[in-house]
């Protein structure tokens, strides 16, 4: 998403944009994305700086890490951007940083849900289902 310093006046400008998510390599093994992450950025001025509010939505399929299953997820983050508009003379370019922001906020463990039980070691039943009989 590039964003023309040219068009943010004294109202916010707000941008809408779909990112195909093969595009910024932001999968790993136990996060998949489904369909495109909906991007809208709010920008505006103060002073020399421009401030960026974002907001992604999106879809991720996560395998858990305890009980390995799939699950689909809607995910909503919110986060702000700050350029100062001397380092870019026409246009800001907001992609890689929005990429970032995603992967930082990435769990390093994936879980279904907070109180996941996992699968018995010992007969692999999913304890989430009841109790197993080891």
């Amino acid at each position: 998403m590039k964003v023309e310093l040219a068009r943010i006046k004294d109202i916010p400008l707000v941008l809408e944009e779909s990112i195909n998510v093969a595009d910024w390599d932001v999968e790993r093994f136990d996060i998949n994305f489904e369909g495109p992450i909906t991007v809208k950025a709010e920008c505006f001025r103060a002073g020399k700086e421009i401030l960026i509010n974002v907001e992604t939505d999106f879809f991720e399929i996560i395998v858990c890490s305890r009980c390995a299953k799939e699950v689909k997820k809607e995910k909503n983050q919110k986060f702000m951007l700050n350029y100062n508009e001397t380092e870019y003379p026409d246009f800001i370019d907001i992609d890689n940083d929005i990429r970032e922001q995603l992967l930082l906020d990435m769990p390093l463990k994936v879980l279904c849900k907070q109180d996941c039980k996992g699968i018995c070691p010992h007969c692999g039943k999913d304890l989430n289902e009841g109790e197993c009989s080891c």
